[in-house]
């Protein structure tokens, strides 16, 4: 027995609503399908976006890049993921949880709150006046590893 692949849609919209694999399973005889070529298509079509008009398979439009504020947003998380990193590396839960140290009777403690706090201070003053050149086009917009590189150095 040949097997064939099938993607049943929407006659009025176009969309790609399922798919059949004959093998296991054959269409619905209400259903309106297109056959494709082969599982692979199959597979691929049933992804959100896909259409069918002419009986021919339309991909989706490709997804519109980023904007500059979801970018910027994606920076401040990895910097902060990264502020978060170097203090876990103390034995800190996070940067907040080591500054919350700043009065801690523990000189030890205290000493990496004191550090962290003015660490993390330079690192966001850093990224802000970044972040103004970015908005300014006076620079581009650097990936999350190249921003990173250029922090201040960590205090360990």
């Amino acid at each position: 027995m040949i097997t064939k692949y099938y993607v049943a849609y929407d006659p009025q919209t176009g969309d790609v609503l399922t798919r059949y694999d004959s093998s296991i399973q054959a269409p619905p005889a209400s259903a309106t399908v297109l056959e494709v070529v082969d599982q692979q298509s199959m597979l691929q079509t049933c992804a959100p976006g896909w259409k069918v008009q002419n009986n021919q398979l339309i991909p989706p439009p490709p997804a519109a890049p980023p904007t500059q504020a979801e970018q910027l947003a994606a920076l401040e998380i990895a910097v902060q993921q990264y502020l978060d990193q170097k203090a876990q590396a103390k034995g800190y839960d996070s940067a907040a949880s080591c500054i919350s140290y700043l009065s801690s009777s523990n000189t030890t403690w205290a000493a990496d709150a004191k550090a962290m706090n003015a660490w993390r201070d330079a690192v966001w003053g850093f990224c802000f006046t970044n972040e103004a050149a970015v908005k300014a086009g006076t620079t581009t917009m650097p990936t999350a590893t190249e921003l990173i590189a250029a922090l201040p150095v960590a205090p360990w």
